[in-house]
């Protein structure tokens, strides 16, 4: 079998994969996939879809005029904001403390590394992490980040009787590499394996986690190939260093991607904005029909100011178009699919259209969260599941890594009656709570800096000091002349000898 080999779950699941991308990436990469995402009409199809063809034309502008929203893109992001809106907490051993401002081979600290994964959680459902040496400069290890589209072959042992052990990882890393001043494919793949590795009969024997890197020609034969085992300061590890992150878990099984129905009704809406503009755009090209001729067959009919056509005694001339009656179906079909797109993406509906109630709102929102929670847990697990791998591999204290995902999305207003009812629960004792978590529910509030310690401190330091004496304001005056009497008028225009 060859390396470009693929798992069979990979190929249930590339559909999918490839429909979010293009739907992520927007509108030109929609367009790009011509009738992929959009069929040509019936008429455009018997006129013929050749280049230079009628049919070809007339679909060119049929898909120039086609809208796509892009709400794949828009509920990722708002989503992201929301993931990322308090930190992730993350404990590393002090040996470990590198990776917190340089994670990645490209200089990624480990918070935008961890905005990356869940970036990629939204878009396939599935990303992958693994441990790599930088071997050409710092020697520190390293997190790598694998698109789904890149994972596409890996075997987790399941005929072994007991837990699952990764055994083998196929990673495509086919990249654009430049040569003088031109740029050529280079087909490459990097191979993740536990045990002995056979490569065109050479191989790596060794029980140990060991690497391959593989380039390939366009013809499928392998060109180049190094085969070693990664060693951090001459030691080496008994399991492979990748961890898989899908929404859900970090098994090897690819998930759903979560936000598919989107997807799916995103590319609906763009195929009904099409026809919806082509009906529109026909309203406008009306068909002259001329009953009886005219006098000078070989003149070329005009429409317009300016022209004229001469029809023969008894004959007509008039226009045909194409009925409106179905535009008002298709604009509220629409209408109705973008408030779906809307609400699938997470956002409040606008006060244009309907209105949800209560109950429903709280259903919806509550779902949205523990989707929120599934994703932002699952991220921390697996990332916190890499880095004890790292901390074993460095042969440090594996119980200091902690990553302790953000599952507060928004801050709760409290209102100041509510505070109050809070303290006077602690004081008839029906809440077991202390001042310093009273003081930290402030502080959440923005309503104080200090910790609890130093805002007690100055509590203390107010209470010796003097009292600050406040002096009155007095009233700047203006005097005037009132009927040849002077008087004194505040600012606000009244005498102080009036009532």
């Amino acid at each position: 079998m060859s390396i470009s080999s693929t798992h069979p779950l990979y190929d249930e699941a590339i559909p999918d994969y490839t429909l979010m991308r293009d739907c992520y990436k927007g509108e030109k990469q929609v367009k790009s996939k011509s009738e992929t995402y959009l069929p040509p009409t019936g008429g455009q199809t018997l006129d013929g879809m050749g280049i230079g063809q009628d049919g070809r034309t007339a679909y060119n502008a049929y898909k120039q005029r086609a809208v796509y929203h892009n709400f794949v893109h828009d509920a990722v992001e708002s989503y992201l904001g929301l993931l990322h809106y308090k930190p992730t907490q993350i404990s590393l051993p002090p040996e470990m403390e590198f990776l917190r401002d340089k994670a990645s081979i490209n200089g990624d600290n480990i918070d935008h590394l961890l905005r990356r994964i869940h970036a990629q959680q939204f878009i396939t459902g599935r990303v992958g992490l693994l441990l790599d040496i930088d071997t050409s400069g710092s020697g520190n290890p390293y997190i790598a980040i694998y698109d789904a589209e890149h994972i596409t072959n890996w075997d987790e042992g399941s005929d072994n009787v007991g837990f699952n052990a990764l055994n083998l990882v196929v990673l495509d890393e086919s990249t654009w590499v430049r040569r003088d001043f031109s740029w050529f494919e280079e087909f490459r793949y990097r191979v993740l394996s536990l045990g002995d590795l056979v490569l065109n009969e050479e191989d790596l024997s060794t029980s140990e986690y060991s690497q391959a890197v593989v380039i390939m020609g366009e013809n499928g034969v392998m060109i180049d190939r190094a085969l070693y085992t990664p060693k951090y300061r001459g030691q080496t590890l008994n399991e492979i260093p990748f961890v898989f992150i899908n929404t859900k878990d970090i098994a090897a099984k690819p998930d759903i991607p979560p936000l598919l129905g989107l997807a799916n009704l995103s590319i609906a809406i763009y195929r009904a904005e099409a026809d919806y503009r082509h009906t529109l755009y026909m309203q406008g090209q009306d068909t002259l029909v001329v009953v009886g001729g005219s006098n000078d067959q070989d003149q070329a009919t005009r429409v317009g100011a300016g022209a004229k056509i001469d029809v023969d005694m008894g004959g007509d001339a008039k226009f045909i178009g194409v009925s409106s009656s179905g535009l008002a179906e298709m604009r509220q079909a629409l209408q109705n699919d973008k408030e779906a797109a809307v609400t699938k993406a997470g956002q409040l509906m606008n006060s244009n259209s309907k209105q949800e109630s209560g109950d429903a709102l709280k259903i919806r929102m509550a779902a949205q969260t523990a989707s929120l929670n599934q994703v932002a847990v699952t991220a921390a697990y697996g990332l916190e599941q890499l880095l004890k791998k790292l901390a074993r591999w460095m042969n440090v204290d594996e119980t200091q890594v902690k990553v302790i995902p953000n599952l507060q999305f928004a801050d709760k207003n409290m209102t100041g009656q509510d505070f109050a009812q809070l303290v006077a629960a602690k004081q008839t004792g029906l809440l077991p709570i202390s001042d310093a978590a009273l003081h930290e529910i402030l502080k959440s509030q923005n309503l104080t800096k200090m910790d609890y310690e130093q805002e007690r401190k100055q509590i203390d330091s107010e209470d010796l000091a003097p009292p600050i004496q406040v002096q009155p304001v007095k009233q700047p005056t203006t005097t005037v002349t009132v009927n040849g009497q002077e008087d004194d008028m505040t600012d606000n225009g009244v005498s102080p000898t009036q009532g």
